[in-house]
């Protein structure tokens, strides 16, 4: 069974930092491979260059779907629906399809308060009703996430 996750953060830096910094936290505590669904192609330019300058100290290794196919990292980003990575974990900020997330075994939107909050708590509120597992964690002004 899936599970979703849900993740509010503050507004403190853009979605595409905030994004680099959750794969990577997954990155380095998970052998799984991780699919970064952008939701078109400026979007998947903004987070492949801040996955390039993530960190001076640590690198965040990843391919693009344009890649030959032979060079696709554990870490892929795309915008088109198709899991060239065959990813268990599936990292979005614009809501998915139920059919499209069933072969992940992670589901994990990302997004801010003044995004698609409330579509996304709304979407929490269905899978929780749906009897599938959902977690929502909103990120406070410290920098600490609270479990709602």
């Amino acid at each position: 069974m899936s599970e979703h996750l849900f993740y509010q953060f503050n507004n403190k830096l853009p979605i595409a930092k905030q994004a680099a910094i959750l794969t990577y936290r997954i990155y380095e505590s998970s052998a799984e491979n991780i699919f970064l669904f952008c939701k078109d192609e400026q979007q998947l330019a903004d987070f492949d260059k801040v996955c390039w300058n993530f960190s001076s100290l640590k690198f965040l290794p990843h391919g693009k779907d344009s890649d030959p196919k032979n060079t696709y990292e554990k870490i892929l980003l795309s915008n088109k629906k198709d899991n060239l990575n065959n990813a268990e974990i599936i990292i979005s900020n614009i809501d998915l399809e139920i059919e499209f997330t069933k072969s992940f075994k992670k589901i994990i939107y990302i997004f801010q308060p003044s995004g698609e909050a409330n579509i996304f708590s709304q979407k929490h509120q269905f899978l929780l009703d749906s009897g599938k597992t959902s977690k929502f964690h909103i990120q406070n002004q410290q920098d600490k996430w609270q479990k709602q």
